[in-house]
Order: C-alpha cells, then sequence, then structure tokens
C-alpha cells in the first residue's frame, strides 16, 4: 500500500505519493511546458530544484504563468 498525502495545487486538492517532487507535480497535471514559475507555500523554487523538491502534507504548490507586457 502506497503512502498518499493531500496538497493543494492551483487551489484544489490533490492526492500525491508521499515524496513526491515538483517535477512528478507538473508531469501529472502536463504543466511541463511553458514559461512560468513554481511557488510552494507563499516560497518561490528555482526550476534547478524541482526533481529534488519533496513537497509534503498540506503543502499549497502554485504555477504562476509569465506575462509580458508593459
Amino acid at each position: 500500500m502506497s503512502d498518499m498525502i493531500q496538497i493543494i495545487v492551483n487551489g484544489s486538492k490533490v492526492s500525491v505519493l508521499f515524496d513526491t517532487s515538483i517535477e512528478n507535480v507538473l508531469q501529472q497535471g502536463e504543466m511541463s511546458v511553458g514559461r512560468f514559475i513554481v511557488v510552494v507555500n507563499g516560497d518561490v523554487v528555482p526550476k534547478s530544484l524541482y526533481a529534488n523538491t519533496a513537497l509534503n502534507q498540506g503543502d499549497v504548490f502554485e504555477t504562476i504563468a509569465a506575462i509580458s507586457g508593459g
């Protein structure tokens, strides 16, 4: 039996495997392409850390699209 945790992804509760990385969540949500930043619990996570940053029970995970203009 796999241990599941609940996190909030862009405002919705999602169940993921314990020790799931940011990269895994992006791939599962088909969000791995495009220009955006990832914010976990209010902190911006550098792209270089996506594969090695595990999520924890109750984490709030948001993707914010880059918008150009001026």
